[in-house]
Parts: structure tokens; C-alpha cells; sequence
């Protein structure tokens, strides 16, 4: 039929048109019988019957525009349906309809709401470029073939809940202006969601996709939901955007998932889904900490350049008191799920990030005081067992503080002043900015601030310091004097002669052994976290 001869049989009302689509049926079915039928979608290999029975069960819509309320429903099509670059500028009706060749909706304008509860498309359907501007019910729809919504527009709110798509099904660059629900869907064939943008909320929960399914690129501005789905075919969701939470609590992911370089802006829960094959999060970027608490992979996963910006909790869940605490310890609980996959993929790298958030996380958290406490000074001479450079600069910077101390202890043993470290301190900046004191040994030769400074060396590479004989002697001499004390400054020292060592030197000696051996305990810790010596 023609496009006129299909708004006629239309305004006839539903009885007139399934009846001639029944006597289409029969004529397909006696044309089968023969053996002269040809089946396929391709006109090029249609005989002449069979090209026949096509321009008579067609049903050409295209390029009209219903000014009222459309209802099909019920509406049987048993050959080809066009409603290509069609206007329903009402309502369109087309529950429990059958369209038993292929159906095309390309272009078309659905002004009001779009209704296809119960449809069945038996051959390809098209609704590429389609605007959909109230909401669109396809809820129970079954879909037998190819089904596309390439660059389509819902405006209103999408229900495709329960839909069984029996093929390869692609919503590629659509855009889900409000909410978007496909709960409890079924895609037989590949699913195909790149570049497609869900400006409302997602629903995906309990969805089987038992063939490819592709959200590369998706972008989902509000919270997204897959709660419950299973991932037979491969899942890819690389540069995929979650600007809201999203949920994949108890999602089964049977083949190859990646999350490669998506970009997660809220909270993103894993909770208890269950990867079977290889797993990549590599080079993802977390603004909040992902939770992937009782997660179970078959295969390590692939943690590669994950990033995770916040550390913390985020602002609205910095609060006081116990709510606080357990938010914490919630949170050190995500860090320890995440140290827990590292460990299984052995990314060394990235157990020791985790580990530090970890202990961050700790903090604040009731009962958990002294952990927390020396959870700082941790933090800032190693990064947790991290950095071999810190321990190794503070180890400097104490090599040179105790070299002020031990000079100054020997300027106010020669020129009679206070000993103690407020003394040392004030000493040593009163002599730097002074030419009258003459710096010079006590007892023996040598420059007193190189002496100060072995002496430190000495105590702070920790066995060196141990040994109180021979150059040791004679720095203490330089230093502080020997016994018996006499006020004139010596060149040559006696063979056998004992060092002055002052209470307050030896007390400070002993601290910077036990701040060295810190230190460097901190340094090859380091050291074997870098290269994982065990």
C-alpha cells in the first residue's frame, strides 16, 4: 500500500486493518504452500510474486503528520511498516502491536508520549535519529532482530523494562534527557551504549547482557544502577563518565570487563560483584574512594595508574562524634578492599598508595588513638614506607642540628657560658654574627665545627658512633677538654689522656642514635617497598 492507501485502510479503524493484514498472512502462506515465496528483506532477490505481495502488505506512513492522538494498538503489520520522518503530534499508540517485517521510525517526531507496552517487532526496527518527546513505554516489548536508537533523543522519561532485545540491540550517541529504565531487560545480542548520554538516572539493575556489551565513551550525569546485572559477553565501559553515584553491588561479570580511563565523580560501589575474567581499572580516576567490599575476582585485577583524588571523606560526611568514627572506619575498610586486590595482582605500587590511604582513613576512628598518633610522624619522615627521599633528608637536616648542638656545648665550655639546647641554639646564632670569639680547640688541634660536625656524622651513621677511641677521643678533646682540666688551649695531646664528655653531649648523642636508627629503618623500608626485597 501506498501512503494514501494506508490512511485510508487506517481511518477505517483496527478491525478493517488486521483483517486485510489477516488475508496478507494467508496470501504469504498459499505463496509458501507453492514454493514460490522468497524470504529475506533484500528486494533484490524477490521474484515477482513475492515483490508483489510486498507492495501490497507495506504500510507507508512516511512523512505524514498526525495532528491528533495515533492508536495502533493491536495493530497487526505484516509487511514492511514506514513511519519514517512521520509527526505524531499526539499521543502514539502502538500497544501489543505486531510488526512482522521490519519497521522503520527513522527521523520520526513523537510529540506526545510514544506508547509500545507488548509491542513485538518481529523483522529489523529503526528509530535512529528519533525524537521522543514525552515519555517512551516500551516496557514487555520483544524485539526479534536488529533494533536501533542511533543518535535518538528521549526527552520524557524511557521505560524499557522487561524488553527482551532477541538481537543485536545499539542505543550509540542517543540522548536520555530524564530517566532511563531498562530493570529486568534482556539483551540476547550485543548491546551497544557508546557515546550515549543519560542525563537522568540509569537503571540497569538485573539486566543480562549475554552477548557484547559497549558503554565506551557513555556518559551517565546522574546516578546510574546495575544492581543485579550480569555481564556474559564482554563489558566495556572504557572513558565511560559516572558524574553521580553509581551501583554495581552483586553485578556478575563473566568475560573481559575494563573501566580504562573512566572517570568516576562520585561514589562508585562495587560491593560483592563477582569478576571471572581479566578486570582493568587502569588509569581510572576516582574523585572518592571506590568500595569493593567483598568483591571476588577469579583474576587479579588490573590496577595500573588508578588514581583516587580524595583521600578522606568528602564534605558532607566530615562530621563530629561517633557518626564520624564509623564513617572512617568505613573508609578504611574501602582502602583495605582495594590493598586486598593489589596484593592479588601483586601491584606493589599500588598496595602501598592503598595502604597509606588506609591509615589516613584510621584516624579519628574511636579506640584508635596511639595508632593515629604515630600515624603522623610516619606520614612525614617516610609517606608510610613510600618515599626513599624523605628519611634520607631528615637524616641531613638531624646530621646538622646535632652538629649545632655538640659546637655549641663547646662554646660555652670555652667561653665559660650556659650549657643546654636554649643555650646551644642562642650560641650559635650570637657567634655566627659576631668576629671577636675565636673558634679553636680546647685540647689538640682540628677546626672545633669540623669536629662538631664528625662527631655527628659519627653518632648518626650509628655504628661509627659507637666506637669511643682513637678519632673519637681526639674530637671530644677538640670539643669539651680532657682530664686534668686545665684552662690553656693544648696543641699536642698526651699519648694516654681521657675526653671531657659533657652529660648534656652524651644525652643528646643518645637521641640522635635512636632518631638516626629511625631513620634508617625508614630508609630501607623503603628501600625493600620499592623493590619488594623480602
Amino acid at each position: 500500500m501506498n501512503q494514501e492507501e494506508s490512511l485510508a485502510l487506517f481511518a477505517k479503524g483496527k478491525d478493517a486493518w488486521n483483517a486485510y493484514a489477516d488475508t496478507c498472512q494467508a496470501s504469504r502462506d498459499a505463496l509458501k504452500a507453492e514454493g514460490i515465496w522468497v524470504e529475506g528483506s533484500w528486494e533484490k532477490d524477490w521474484n515477482e510474486k513475492t515483490r508483489a505481495w510486498h507492495n501490497a502488505a507495506k504500510a507507508d506512513f512516511s512523512d505524514h503528520k498526525f495532528e491528533k492522538e495515533a492508536d495502533f494498538s493491536g495493530y497487526k503489520f505484516p509487511g514492511y511498516a514506514g513511519f519514517n520522518r512521520v509527526i505524531f503530534a499526539g499521543a502514539a499508540g502502538f500497544g501489543r502491536a505486531t510488526f512482522e517485517g521490519d519497521a522503520g521510525f527513522e527521523k520520526t517526531a513523537f510529540e506526545g508520549d510514544a506508547l509500545f507496552g507488548g509491542t513485538t517487532f518481529q523483522g529489523i526496527a529503526l528509530f535512529d535519529w528519533a525524537t521522543l518527546g514525552g515519555d517512551a513505554l516500551f516496557i514487555g516489548v520483544t524485539f526479534k532482530s536488529l533494533v536501533a536508537f542511533r543518535a535518538a533523543t528521549f526527552e520524557g522519561i524511557a521505560w524499557f523494562d522487561s524488553v527482551t532485545f532477541a538481537d543485536a540491540a545499539t542505543f550509540s550517541g542517543a540522548t536520555f534527557e530524564k530517566n532511563a529504565d531498562f530493570r529486568g531487560t534482556t539483551f540476547a545480542g550485543a548491546a551497544g551504549f557508546e557515546r550515549t548520554t543519560f542525563a537522568g538516572a540509569a537503571g540497569f539493575e538485573k539486566v543480562t547482557f549475554t552477548s557484547h556489551a559497549g558503554f565506551m565513551a557513555v556518559t551517565f550525569a546522574a546516578a546510574a544502577e546495575f544492581h543485579g546485572a550480569v555481564f556474559v559477553g564482554n563489558a566495556l565501559f572504557g572513558e565511560a563518565t559516572f558524574a553521580e553515584t553509581v551501583r554495581f553491588g552483586q553485578t556478575l561479570f563473566k568475560s573481559f570487563t575494563t573501566f580504562r580511563d573512566a572517570k568516576f565523580k562520585k561514589a562508585a560501589k562495587f560491593i560483592a560483584m563477582r569478576g571471572e575474567r581479566s578486570f582493568s581499572l587502569a588509569g581510572a580516576k576516582f574523585l572518592e574512594v571506590p568500595d569493593f567490599e567483598q568483591a571476588h575476582f577469579e583474576e587479579a585485577p588490573r590496577l595500573d595508574n588508578v588514581h583516587i583524588e580524595s583521600e578522606g571523606l568528602t564534605p558532607n560526611r566530615q562530621n563530629d562524634g561517633a557518626a564520624n568514627s564509623k564513617s572512617r572506619s568505613d573508609l578504611a575498610a574501602r582502602w583495605r578492599s582495594l590493598k586486598r586486590l593489589a596484593i592479588q595482582g601483586h601491584d606493589h605500587a599500588r598496595e602501598l598508595d592503598f595502604f597509606r590511604g588506609e591509615i589516613k582513613a584510621g584516624r579519628g576512628i574511636a579506640g584508635n588513638f596511639w595508632p593515629s598518633v604515630f600515624s603522623y610522624p610516619y606520614e612525614w619522615f617516610s609517606d608510610f614506607g613510600h618515599s626513599l627521599v624523605r628519611p634520607l633528608v631528615w637524616w641531613g637536616i638531624s646530621v646538622l642540628l646535632f652538629t649545632g648542638f655538640y659546637l655549641g656545648e663547646h662554646l660555652a665550655r670555652a667561653y665559660h657560658a650556659v650549657s643546654g639546647i636554649g643555650g646551644s641554639i642562642a650560641r650559635i646564632f650570637s657567634f655566627a654574627g659576631t668576629s671577636t670569639l675565636d673558634l679553636s680547640c680546647i685540647a689538640g688541634e682540628g677546626e672545633p665545627w669540623l669536629a662538631a660536625f664528625g662527631l655527628s656524622l659519627r653518632k648518626g651513621l650509628l655504628f661509627f658512633g659507637l666506637d669511643s677511641t682513637g678519632k673519637l677521643s681526639q674530637v671530644y678533646a677538640c670539643l669539651y677538654g680532657i682530664y686534668p682540666k686545665d684552662e690553656s688551649k693544648w696543641g699536642d695531646l698526651p699519648g694516654s689522656f681521657s675526653p671531657i664528655i659533657p652529660s648534656f653531649v652524651a644525652f643528646m648523642g643518645s637521641m640522635q642514635m635512636l632518631l638516626s636508627s629511625i631513620l634508617i629503618f625508614l630508609f630501607l623500608l623503603a628501600l625493600r617497598n620499592h623493590f619488594r626485597i623480602r
